[in-house]
């Protein structure tokens, strides 16, 4: 049987420590599955969820990026990095549950250049 990570893991119970681990020390932080579905979110950043997610042309540029790690990230050592098609950096870390790859541990949305 084929489980998705979502099936394996207590999606309330991690949003729950992601949230209190950000207010100790914030961070942008989700659990994104092999297809692209975000599972936890805790503080991301606004021009993230309320301008590029939130518009659907700038939102497709967040899929395939997020979309592009998720396909990369049997590269990690230990985390993939990436400059996603609307200019920030996103960093990603493998979930594996047995061995199997199930979907990944995400930070970043940061601008480390100037923009336009």
């Amino acid at each position: 049987m084929e489980y998705k990570l979502k099936d394996l893991i207590d999606i309330h119970l991690f949003q729950n420590l992601q949230d209190k681990l950000n207010e100790i020390f914030p961070f942008p932080s989700a659990i994104l599955d092999n297809e692209g579905n975000i599972l936890t979110g805790t503080a991301w950043q606004n021009i993230c969820t309320k301008f590029h997610r939130a518009n659907p042309e700038s939102e497709l540029e967040c899929r395939k990026s997020d979309q592009y790690i998720i396909n990369h990230l049997h590269e990690a050592n230990p985390s993939v990095t990436y400059k996603c098609l609307n200019g920030m950096i996103d960093i990603a870390i493998p979930i594996k549950i047995d061995g199997k790859h199930l979907g990944a541990f995400f930070t970043g949305q940061f601008f480390k250049e100037k923009t336009r």
